[in-house]
């Protein structure tokens, strides 16, 4: 379900309805539903910050079909106080990245809508929330997998991944090798 106000642009909710119909571009709104469906299979939606990016990228890819070109951009958040509200969410996700976290608080801690948040998180980082917290969990699982005897399913559990599935697939998309591949190849090279 979606709130109304939120298919607005920007955080208000003053501006009235078009007064005529609009057209689509129906091979680009076929583009973005594509989008949509091959990410809800591809990424595990199991997590919640993954759930929440998601459906904050789709409220905004429907905002943009329905409102483009129509409205002014929004006006841009001071780039000094953004820097230091993100930093801030940046020593948090370091700090906690093997626990459940959402978009919805990171945004909060940011000072910014969850949108907004993504967009400017991403701008910094050069990848969106969850992939940033996926990174971190991969390269400490490297890190346990060359010096800890914990099994592949503890140190999944233990960094926050939700399955040990979702731990293969992304160990393997970063590092081109599956963890028991990494963990063999590492201990080859401690000997």
């Amino acid at each position: 379900r979606i709130r109304p106000e939120s298919l607005y642009p920007g955080d208000s909710s003053v501006y009235s309805e078009p007064r005529h119909r609009k057209q689509f571009d129906v091979s680009r709104v076929s583009r973005v539903f594509r989008q949509w469906t091959a990410d809800m299979m591809a990424l595990d939606m199991a997590d919640p910050l993954v759930e929440e990016e998601l459906e904050a990228r789709m409220i905004c890819d429907l905002r943009e079909l329905i409102w483009e070109g129509t409205v002014p951009a929004s006006p841009k958040m001071a780039h000094a106080a953004a820097d230091r509200h993100l930093a801030q969410v940046l020593e948090y996700v370091h700090a906690h990245f093997t626990e459940q976290l959402s978009v919805s608080s990171l945004a909060a801690m940011a000072m910014q809508s969850r949108y907004h948040f993504i967009r400017s998180f991403k701008s910094l980082t050069g990848v969106p929330p969850y992939q940033y917290v996926l990174q971190l969990r991969v390269r400490e699982a490297m890190e346990q997998l060359k010096t800890s005897a914990d099994t592949v399913t503890v140190i999944s559990f233990n960094l926050g991944f939700s399955s040990t599935s979702q731990f293969f697939r992304a160990f393997a998309k970063m590092t081109g090798m599956t963890p028991e591949q990494y963990r063999k190849s590492e201990g080859r090279r401690l000997i």
